[in-house]
C-alpha cells in the first residue's frame, strides 16, 4: 500500500492558509500584542530619559555604547518571550501535519512572517522614542542604518529561540537552553567584555554571536564621525590648572592624541573598542547569514524532525 503523503490542496494554497491563520491567531490574542506594545513604550521612554540629550563629549561616548547595548539585550528578551506561544499551538500542529493538512515547516515560517512583522512595527516605535530623546545624531543615514541593524538582529533572535523552541520537548528544558543562550549572548557581545580580554577558549563564541556584529555596526555609526569634546577628561584639571595651557595637559580617553582637547570618534572606536565603520556592511551581510541559518534550521527541524513528547 503506498503510503506516501498526499495533499489534497497545492503548496500555494497551504501556505496562503497557514499564513493568514498565523495572523488571525496571532491578532486574535490582542492583550498580549497590547502587553508588548506598552513594554516596548515605556521602556524606550524611561531609557530614552536616562539617557536624555546624550552631550557629544568622552563620557557622552560611554553612554551611547551603553545605550546601544541595552536596545540589542532589550529586544533579545523580547524575541524570548515569543517561546510559549511555540509550545501552546505544537500540539495541534503536529496532528494537522499527521493528517497530510499542511508541511510542518510552511507553519513555521507562516508563524515567523508574523513575528517578524509585528516585531519590525515594535522595533519602529521603539527606535523613534530612544533615538530623539537620547538625541542620537539627528542624521537620516545614521539613524536609519541604527533601524536597519536592530530590525535584522531582532528577526535573528526570534529566528534563533523559535529554533531553540522547536528542538526542546518541553518548556522547561526550552527556557533553560535559552538562559544559557542569553548569558552567551549578553557577554560575549564585545561590549561587557571586550575581544582582545576574551579568554582564547571562549573568544569563538564571540564570532557566532550576531550581537557582537550588531553591536560594532550601531555604535561605529554612531560615533565614527563625531569629535568628542574631552573637557571632562583632561589631566590634570581643576581650579589650580585652569591656566595651564593644553600643551601641558593629556586627555586621559582612549584615542587621544597630544595637543587637542578633542578626541575622534573613529580613533576611539579603534582605540577603546577595536569597533571600525568600514565593517559595517560586511557585518550586515553576516547578520543576513545568521538570520538565513537560523531561519532554515527552523525549518528543517520543523518539517523532518520528529517531536519527542
Amino acid at each position: 500500500e503506498d503510503i506516501t503523503p498526499k495533499f489534497s490542496v497545492s503548496l500555494r494554497t497551504q501556505l496562503d492558509f497557514v499564513t493568514r491563520r498565523a495572523f488571525q491567531r496571532s491578532i486574535g490574542d490582542r492583550y498580549y500584542l497590547i502587553s508588548q506594545f506598552v513594554s516596548v513604550v515605556i521602556q524606550s521612554l524611561v531609557i530614552g530619559s536616562l539617557f536624555y540629550d546624550l552631550p557629544t563629549t568622552t563620557i557622552g561616548s560611554f553612554s551611547r555604547g551603553s545605550l546601544s547595548f541595552f536596545s540589542l539585550l532589550f529586544f533579545t528578551f523580547l524575541a524570548l518571550t515569543d517561546m510559549p506561544s511555540t509550545f501552546q499551538r505544537k500540539e495541534v500542529v503536529s496532528k494537522h501535519v499527521q493528517l497530510h493538512f499542511y508541511y510542518g515547516s510552511f507553519e513555521t515560517l507562516a508563524a515567523t512572517c508574523f513575528d517578524y512583522t509585528f516585531k519590525l512595527f515594535l522595533v519602529i516605535v521603539f527606535t523613534i522614542i530612544l533615538y530623539f530623546l537620547a538625541h542620537l545624531q539627528y542624521n537620516g543615514a545614521r539613524f536609519f542604518i541604527f533601524l536597519l541593524f536592530l530590525s535584522f538582529y531582532n528577526f535573528s533572535m526570534i529566528s534563533l529561540f523559535s529554533l531553540t523552541a522547536l528542538i526542546s520537548p518541553t518548556l522547561g528544558i526550552a527556557n533553560m537552553l535559552a538562559g544559557i543562550l542569553l548569558l552567551g549572548i549578553a557577554m560575549y557581545a564585545s561590549y561587557v567584555i571586550h575581544l582582545e580580554d576574551m579568554h582564547p577558549w571562549f573568544v569563538w563564541i564571540a564570532y557566532v554571536n550576531p550581537a557582537m556584529f550588531s553591536m560594532e555596526s550601531i555604535l561605529a555609526n554612531e560615533l565614527f564621525n563625531m569629535k568628542l569634546d574631552c573637557t571632562e577628561s583632561i589631566i590634570p584639571r581643576g581650579a589650580t590648572y585652569d591656566d595651564l595651557p593644553f600643551t601641558h595637559r593629556a586627555c586621559a580617553w582612549p584615542g587621544s592624541t597630544l595637543g587637542n582637547n578633542y578626541v575622534r570618534g573613529q580613533d576611539y572606536l579603534e582605540s577603546g573598542l577595536k569597533y571600525t565603520y568600514h565593517h559595517v556592511w560586511r557585518n550586515f551581510g553576516i547578520l543576513i547569514g545568521y538570520l538565513c541559518f537560523y531561519l532554515f534550521c527552523s525549518l528543517f527541524v520543523a518539517e523532518f524532525i520528529t517531536p519527542l513528547y
